[in-house]
């Protein structure tokens, strides 16, 4: 890394928890304004490229577990953008809020059952597709939320 990356490394720690905050801002902006997103992601990319990331990232992660983070991003978007807080979603999945929260930031790995409970809490269904190895492609693996 050069000197401006690594002074700019050491200003940028934050916690997850600060980074949780920010997500759920830069959800709540989208809803206001679609365009603040597709903004975000290409300062995003550029840092991320400054940070020495490799000019594929993510696509050099395993589709796999891509596919279940951008789930779990989507359905933690909807929950914000419905306005609908961690611990009023745990009660309508008959949970309590730290599972919720453990769930969301990928500390936990959730059952399908309990994915299902998420998105239904919300209003949403989750749809799945069964598809050959060889047949999927990057298109294929977007997650669609109902």
């Amino acid at each position: 890394m050069n000197n401006q990356a690594n002074a700019e490394s050491d200003q940028t720690n934050i916690s997850p928890d600060e980074l949780r905050e920010i997500i759920e801002l830069v959800a709540e902006l989208a809803v206001k304004n679609p365009d603040v997103e597709r903004q975000l992601e290409e300062s995003l990319r550029h840092q991320m490229l400054l940070f020495g990331f490799p000019a594929d990232y993510p696509n050099s992660l395993e589709k796999e577990s891509m596919a279940r983070e951008d789930l779990m991003y989507a359905l933690t978007r909807e929950r914000v953008r419905q306005r609908v807080s961690q611990a009023e979603l745990a009660a309508r999945m008959e949970t309590k809020q730290p599972a919720v929260v453990l769930i969301e930031r990928g500390q936990r790995d959730p059952r399908l059952s309990t994915i299902h409970r998420y998105a239904a809490s919300l209003g949403k269904r989750i749809a799945w597709h069964l598809v050959d190895n060889e047949l999927v492609t990057e298109k294929q693996s977007t997650v669609n939320i109902s």
